[in-house]
């Protein structure tokens, strides 16, 4: 198993411990919240450290780390808003937390490519795949001096969805002097 597969298996435990807590009322709804944004944090940090195969967040990493973490905090928010507006736990929503786990390929992808100014990134929910996209960024440099790099949309060992059949068409997607052509 792959080691961001890893991560999001021991991550989807966390979220199921955490639902489980909540479901028979050991923490309320803004415990849970919190709880699950700390939770989530952490990981996107690991995730993103283990992609870049680094022990440190450099301060470019901080700010795309920030991006990607606010974009799920505020789907967090509003998933705490509708679990306080339930009168009973839904069933379903241990199926919802579980996909929070699988956003954190995008947080590793962003590592792994070295926060290069890609347009999307698996898992980053901008597929009807959402975070559980398989594919993945195979990255070719042209010119590290230069800012060149090739970087190809490459489709998981999975069932694809239309837009990543699409992303695949689009290759390569040239970063010239640092930037993303288009």
């Amino acid at each position: 198993m792959e080691p961001i597969e890893q991560m999001v298996a021991a991550l989807t435990e966390d979220v199921t411990a955490l639902m489980a807590l909540l479901e028979d009322g050991s923490l309320s709804s803004e415990q849970w919240f919190l709880q699950m944004a700390q939770t989530l944090t952490d990981h996107h940090t690991a995730a993103m450290l283990l992609g870049s195969g680094s022990a440190v967040v450099t301060p470019a990493a901080a700010v795309a780390l920030q991006k990607l973490v606010s974009v799920q905090l505020a789907f967090l928010d509003n998933f705490r808003l509708t679990i306080v507006s339930a009168e009973t736990f839904e069933r379903g929503w241990a199926a919802r937390a579980s996909m929070y786990a699988e956003a954190i390929r995008a947080p590793y992808w962003s590592g792994r490519t070295k926060m290069l100014p890609l347009p999307f990134l698996p898992g980053d929910g901008t597929t009807q795949c959402l975070s559980r996209c398989k594919c993945s960024w195979d990255v070719s440099t042209v010119d590290e001096g230069q800012g060149d790099y090739d970087a190809y949309w490459s489709l998981g060992a999975a069932e694809h969805c239309q837009t990543c059949v699409a992303r695949a068409g689009l290759n390569p997607y040239r970063i010239r002097d640092g930037e993303l052509l288009i």
